[in-house]
């Protein structure tokens, strides 16, 4: 069993997401959604 500290959180995108954009552009998706 895989235990991350409360700290670490983990975002799945449910849809195909364009890999290339830097950490920021990603984190700009998430909260659009």
């Amino acid at each position: 069993m895989l235990t991350l500290p409360s700290s670490v959180r983990i975002l799945l995108a449910s849809q195909p997401v364009d890999m290339r954009k830097s950490i920021d552009g990603l984190m700009a998706l998430v909260r659009n959604e």
